[in-house]
């Protein structure tokens, strides 16, 4: 049993690997919380370019996990 037990973590593991690190896009939230979904490697630029054409001709620097 404890060897089916270690199999189903590994699985899990596996699975969790793959949805989080070799997902083809990411999310991202807008000042106002709705929630956008990018390719990966998608930077600040695609993310205000993705809000509104404007915003992405404007934008000037951002912030990335509070920095």
């Amino acid at each position: 049993m404890e060897l089916q037990d270690q199999a189903d973590d590994a699985k899990e593991f596996v699975d969790s690997v793959k949805e989080n690190y070799l997902a083809e896009e990411i999310y991202v939230f807008t000042p106002d919380g709705a929630v956008r979904s990018l390719p990966k490697d998608s930077g600040p630029i695609d993310f205000a370019y993705e809000i509104h054409t404007k915003v992405g001709e404007k934008a000037t620097g951002a912030k990335v996990n509070g920095r």
